[in-house]
């Protein structure tokens, strides 16, 4: 573990964060963004196979989600490694909106399965309550 050392700073102590390296900042900006493109090619590509307007709501759903869940993430990692933007409330904003777009594309993750599941028994919504 001692090889990581200058890449990783140690582990945080009882309720302390963790505080990442400029090279974790560096490693998080670049491979979140470089996922935009191929998201927005992604959805637009299972769009087109989409035959239904079920299938196409479900795709866009998660797609979306997807290209805002990468793009939200990117920026927040950019903010915190540019020291002009580490301590002022947009990084603070992009931190909240980074851990909700991770609940909505964990939430928008379902939505293609509960369509499949629903729409291809014709249960509908409504039969859920």
């Amino acid at each position: 573990m001692n090889h990581l050392n200058r890449w990783m700073n140690p582990r945080p102590v009882g309720c302390c964060a963790y505080v990442p390296t400029k090279a974790e900042h560096y490693a998080n900006v670049l491979t979140h963004g470089i996922v935009i493109v191929p998201s927005i090619y992604g959805c637009l590509h299972l769009n087109a196979y989409a035959r239904t307007h079920e299938q196409s709501r479900s795709v866009l759903i998660y797609g979306i989600s997807l290209i805002c869940l990468f793009t939200v993430s990117t920026l927040f990692h950019l903010c915190s490694m540019l020291d002009s933007l580490k301590h002022t409330k947009l990084r603070k904003l992009f931190h909240y909106l980074d851990r909700a777009t991770i609940y909505v594309f964990i939430a928008s993750s379902y939505t293609p399965w509960l369509v499949i599941f629903f729409f291809s028994y014709n249960l509908g919504f409504g039969s859920i309550i």
